[in-house]
C-alpha cells in the first residue's frame, strides 16, 4: 500500500515538472482517538485524452467537467474580508426562508408530534430571523470536540502559469473552514465554504470527509445552535411544563408522550450547558425514562 503511494507521488511529481493543465493531489484522512486507524483517501485530479479525470488511489476513475475546476480555482482566488459571514457561507435571506421548514422537520424528526404548534413557529420564525442565525452560525463555529481529528492537504499545480499553491484544513466544523492558503511561501486563511463546496466535486461518494467538506451536515448543526438559543422561551411553550424537573444538580426530561425522547442523551434545552459539563465530567448518562447510569463515553451526545 505505502509503496504504491510513493510511486504514485512520484508519478505526480514528474508530471507537474511538464506542459500541461492543472493538477490536484488531494489527501485527506481521519481518526477517532483510540477507536481506530486513521482512515485515508488519496485523490488525483489531471488532464487525460483532453479530458479531467479524477483517480483514486484503487484506481477509480471519474470524469471531472472542465467547469468544476475552473470553479474550484476561483474559489481559491477569490479574496473574504474578515472571518465567518452570510456571504463566505452562501446564507441569504431566501435561504433562510427556503429552509426554515426543512431545517425544523430534519433536526426534530421523529418527535415533532410532541411539540406544540407555537413551539414549531418559534423555530421557524428564529431560523429565519438573520440576526438569531448570526449568532447560531457563530456559536456553532466556536464550538469544539476532541473525539475527531479530520485533516486535508491539496496540492494544485496551475502548470500552464507556474503556481504552486497548498491548501490545509483540520477544521471540525462542516466544510472545515477556515482553510489555510499558502502561495509563494505566504500563507492567508479564508472561510470561503465556496473553496469547501468546489473541492468536494473532486472525491468519490466513499471519500473519507466528504460530507464534512462537503458541508452535508451544516443546516442540521445550525438547527441545534439555535435550538440552544431559544431554550429559555421553548421551555415557556412547553406542552407540559412539569415535563422538566430538578434532579439533583441536574435537570431531566420526562416527556409527555411515548417516542418523545431527544435525539441526544442530553436534549440541550432540558439540561442547560452548565449543568451539562458537570454531568459529562462525572460520567453521567442522563436517560428521558431511567434513572441515571455511568456511561463509558459521551460522543453521542451534543458538542
Amino acid at each position: 500500500m505505502f509503496a504504491k503511494a510513493w510511486v504514485w507521488l512520484l508519478c505526480i511529481f514528474l508530471s507537474a515538472c511538464t506542459k500541461a493543465p492543472t493538477l490536484i493531489v488531494i489527501h485527506t484522512t481521519q481518526s477517532w482517538m483510540a477507536y481506530s486507524d486513521p482512515t485515508t483517501t488519496w485523490v488525483r485530479v489531471d488532464r487525460k485524452n483532453g479530458k479531467y479525470v479524477a483517480q483514486n488511489l484503487d484506481a477509480e476513475s471519474r470524469e471531472i467537467p472542465d467547469e468544476q475546476v475552473t470553479a474550484f480555482l476561483a474559489a481559491l482566488d477569490a479574496r473574504t474580508e474578515g472571518s465567518i459571514s452570510f456571504s463566505n457561507l452562501g446564507i441569504t435571506q431566501t435561504w433562510l426562508d427556503q429552509n426554515a421548514e426543512p431545517a425544523f422537520d430534519e433536526y426534530f424528526n421523529g418527535r415533532t408530534s410532541c411539540i406544540a404548534p407555537s413551539q414549531r413557529e418559534l423555530f421557524i420564525g428564529r431560523f429565519r430571523n438573520a440576526s438569531a442565525i448570526g449568532k447560531a452560525v457563530g456559536a456553532y463555529f466556536e464550538s469544539y470536540w476532541t473525539d475527531d481529528f479530520p485533516w486535508t492537504h491539496v496540492e494544485i499545480y496551475e502548470r500552464a502559469r507556474g503556481r504552486v499553491i497548498l491548501l490545509e484544513s483540520s477544521q471540525l466544523h462542516a466544510f472545515m473552514i477556515p482553510w489555510t492558503i499558502i502561495e509563494n511561501g505566504r500563507g492567508r486563511l479564508s472561510f470561503n465554504a465556496n473553496i469547501s463546496r468546489t473541492l468536494n466535486a473532486f472525491l468519490a461518494e466513499n471519500a473519507v470527509l466528504k460530507q464534512r467538506i462537503a458541508g452535508t451536515d451544516f443546516r442540521r448543526r445550525l438547527s441545534e445552535s439555535l435550538y440552544k438559543q431559544m431554550c429559555p422561551a421553548w421551555r415557556k411553550l412547553d406542552r407540559n411544563p412539569g415535563s422538566w424537573r430538578q434532579y439533583g444538580e441536574y435537570l431531566r426530561w420526562y416527556p409527555p408522550n411515548p417516542g418523545c425522547e431527544p435525539r441526544y442523551v442530553f436534549d440541550p434545552c432540558y439540561l442547560p450547558g452548565k449543568d451539562y459539563s458537570k454531568a459529562a465530567q462525572s460520567g453521567l448518562n442522563v436517560s428521558p425514562t431511567a434513572e441515571p447510569t455511568l456511561s463509558m463515553g459521551h460522543g453521542c451526545c451534543p458538542k
